[in-house]
């Protein structure tokens, strides 16, 4: 995508789905000056074009002039932080794998943070850092609701603030049934080291997800991709995701179709 002058930073946003279906084009950022509604530096969003099998926009639905989809939103820099909404669909529901990349400097001290809206989970971003790569599996043609937050520490706190789960969480697996892929969202009471495994019905494991990952208090979500980055392949039939986090252990069963 072009440049725009004025603008400080920016991060770029990529889908991309295992059947080669890609969306490059949205952009959000800060610039000196720029309106919270749409102004010169925005850019509305096209129809997905024909053939077309993913499409990443951000939602300024809220909007009072020009509500709808964009491809890029330049906030004002001066401000506390910006929460750019974001909306991902797909030809069918499957594994995205979003990609977002640093143009620019961002303000010293400036804080970041991916949300999943659908469930309710985050993820802290470094705006040191050059790219980030997160997987989604999207809902098809129902939009996946997504955030960017960045701003102060404290207004990115306040945008991602939700209640803890009391006790370690692990909700059933989804969509279960479940072809090719599954979603695993767990919550942890506090920060601790985390680890996913996946096991057959003989017990035997056939995938690790996480690994003794640290992992902050709060909600998180891992996505099960069988015969994709380096998980084996595997037949349909049950499987059993066993999360292990803070001296305890959760259990779920989950069937795989063919």
């Amino acid at each position: 995508m072009e440049a725009v002058p004025g603008v400080l930073a920016a991060l770029r946003f990529e889908a991309r789905t295992a059947s080669g279906g890609a969306d490059l084009t949205d952009r959000v950022g800060i610039a000196h000056g720029a309106r919270d509604e749409r102004d010169d530096a925005d850019q509305s969003k096209p129809p997905l074009p024909p053939g077309g099998t993913v499409r990443l926009a951000i939602a300024n639905r809220a909007w009072s002039e020009h509500p709808g989809l964009y491809r890029r939103d330049v906030r004002d820099a001066g401000a506390r932080g910006h929460t750019w909404e974001l909306e991902l669909t797909s030809a069918a529901a499957e594994p995205v794998e979003l990609t977002l990349r640093s143009e620019g400097a961002w303000p010293a001290g400036t804080a970041m943070r991916l949300i999943d809206r659908e469930q309710g989970t985050s993820v802290e971003l470094d705006p040191r850092a050059a790219s980030w790569k997160t997987p989604v599996l999207s809902f098809g043609a129902r939009p996946y609701r997504l955030a960017l937050v960045a701003g102060t520490a404290d207004y990115v706190r306040g945008a991602v603030s939700g209640a803890l789960p009391e006790r370690l969480v692990l909700d059933a697996a989804s969509p279960n049934p479940g072809r090719g892929a599954q979603r695993l969202r767990f919550g942890l009471p506090r920060a601790t080291s985390v680890t996913l495994e996946v096991f057959d019905a003989s017990g035997r494991r056939v995938a690790t997800l996480l690994d003794g990952a640290a992992l902050q208090a709060g909600y998180h979500t891992a996505i099960w991709q069988p015969g994709r980055n380096g998980a084996a392949r595997v037949p349909s039939g049950i499987y059993f995701h066993r999360l292990s986090a803070g001296g305890e252990r959760r259990t779920v069963r989950a069937v795989l179709v063919p």
